[in-house]
């Protein structure tokens, strides 16, 4: 008899069609990689365009390394949050999530590809963001007693 693998074969992701996808964040919480346990961001959002998938879930990640905060800054920067009066900032102080959550309730949209996995299966990867036209820029929502480098 075989055994069923529920981490495995109960997790199963939906895979959309290549596309663009206009999607809604609706949260964001920080998380560790499955594998190597890199810490990382996850951001849950729903589909707003194309109609066909209208309300539907889908996630990104995006991992708190030094090779990759070019890839977070990206999405902060098409979620429409103007990031130029931003200093440094340490990537686990509050402030820094203060700045993650001005994202929550932004429109951007994901560029989707499709990608075979190691097993054969497929998946969707976000290859690029993009800042909305219709959207305006907005501040990061940062409380005044919150330090720069906590």
């Amino acid at each position: 008899m075989p055994t069923m693998d529920w981490e495995k074969e109960g997790n199963a992701k939906i895979v959309y069609p290549e596309g663009t996808y206009r999607v809604k964040i609706n949260k964001f919480e920080r998380t560790e990689s499955f594998k190597k346990k890199t810490p990382q961001v996850k951001w849950s959002a729903e589909i707003v365009t194309p109609a066909e998938h209208v309300g539907r879930p889908i996630t990104e990640y995006t991992p708190l390394t030094d090779a990759s905060l070019w890839r977070l800054a990206k999405f902060i920067q098409a979620c429409g949050v103007d990031t130029s009066e931003l200093k440094k900032m340490d990537t686990s102080a509050p402030i820094f999530d203060a700045v993650l959550g001005t994202c929550v309730g932004r429109e951007v949209a994901w560029i989707l590809v499709e990608q075979t996995t190691d097993g054969g299966g497929l998946r969707n990867d976000i290859t690029e963001y993009r800042l909305l036209p219709d959207q305006e820029m907005i501040q990061p929502v940062l409380a005044d007693n919150i330090a720069w480098d906590e």
